[in-house]
């Protein structure tokens, strides 16, 4: 059997994490750009440094992080 390749437009990731993400663009703005550009960062160290600093972040709600955890 083939694997199955799920490639996603990064336009359409960033739709999805501006409506889960909404409430920290009022709490935290410069925290909602880091995480609305994810879609769009290709180097890992940073990519991973963001996430680190968004989880650890304590203006989430438990199923913003959830999201995170899934989609990243």
């Amino acid at each position: 059997m083939f694997g199955c390749r799920i490639i996603n437009c990064g336009w359409h990731v960033q739709k999805n994490f501006i409506s889960h993400f909404n409430e920290l663009n009022k709490q935290d703005h410069d925290l909602y750009k880091k995480v609305i550009s994810l879609p769009f960062v290709s180097d890992t160290v940073w990519f991973e440094e963001i996430v680190k600093e968004v989880e650890n972040s304590n203006k989430l709600f438990s199923k913003e992080k959830v999201y995170l955890q899934l989609n990243c």
